[in-house]
Formats: structure tokens, sequence, C-alpha cells
């Protein structure tokens, strides 16, 4: 009952090797190319770096004991 998209694919160079859509248009794995591929023509874009936040005082270091 799952549908879906696999591809198989460098993700860091976008290099594409394959990729099958899984019961989207009925039962079964069907063969696709890039061009039909969601993830190729909008693939994820990389999580934002945390913002950086100050500590009062930073420039002191202490050590925490939990126990």
């Amino acid at each position: 009952g799952l549908r879906g998209e696999v591809a198989w694919m460098n993700a860091l160079s976008m290099e594409w090797y394959g990729g099958w859509h899984i019961n989207t248009q009925g039962p079964g794995i069907l063969p696709i190319n890039k061009e039909q591929s969601v993830m190729w023509s909008n693939p994820p874009k990389p999580p934002e770096p945390p913002e950086q936040t100050s500590f009062p005082n930073s420039g002191q270091s202490e050590q925490l004991t939990l126990f």
C-alpha cells in the first residue's frame, strides 16, 4: 500500500544512476528517467546552519556536574 519514489543517485554530485516509481500508477514498480523524478527536479535543500548564540560570561569556563 505504500507509494513513493526510489532515486538511485549521488546526492552530492547529483549524478543520476536510475529510479523507480513504487505503486504510483496502480500496483507495481515502474522504472523512470531522471526527467520523471520528483527528487531530481526538486532536490531537497540542505538545512540552514544553527545561529551562533552568545552565552553570558562566555569568557569564563565552568564545569557542570550532573551527579
